[in-house]
């Protein structure tokens, strides 16, 4: 807050919507098929990105996946143990990693276009978002109503 107060760092960025395309893509096809060897796997991540595939390796994926395979009787049991390898930690590291080597924060009204373009929304309040940050009043409204189109948030 005394950061944003004092001008001193823009404050308004946030992950590039991307990211989340990447992250998507990546759990889709660990959802749908996740008894594959580990090749099949780091290749599909490479052409999902390849700074997904980058993280694998960091994380040992390749190590961990033919042990976590072994031990699982059937594809269900495999997916909720890839979850529990893919945890909430890693998928905030995979995020940062992201971030840091591909895909740099971005400002936050330009991104929350971006990610409501992707979801097929409009822009709230109608008129759009203006260049740069908005006058807070209009933040203000822009919150309201993303609070109400996302109560579930």
């Amino acid at each position: 807050m005394l950061r944003f107060m004092s001008g001193g760092m823009d404050e308004y960025r946030l992950h590039d919507p991307r990211i989340f395309a990447i992250l998507r893509e990546w759990l889709s096809g660990m959802e749908a098929d996740p008894d594959r060897g580990t090749d099949a796997i780091l290749t599909a991540a490479r052409k999902i990105h390849p700074g997904l595939k980058a993280y694998l390796d960091l994380s040992r994926f390749a190590i961990d996946w033919p042990v976590i395979r072994r031990n699982c009787p059937d594809a269900e049991h495999l997916r909720r143990q890839f979850h529990v390898w893919f945890d909430g930690l890693k998928t905030l590291r995979l995020v940062h990693h992201l971030s840091r080597s591909a895909f740099p924060p971005v400002p936050m009204f330009e991104g929350l276009k971006d990610l409501l373009d992707r979801m097929g929304q409009a822009i709230p309040s109608g008129s759009g978002i203006p260049a740069g940050i908005p006058e807070p009043d209009i933040q203000f409204r822009i919150l309201e109503e993303l609070r109400s189109r996302f109560p579930e948030s």
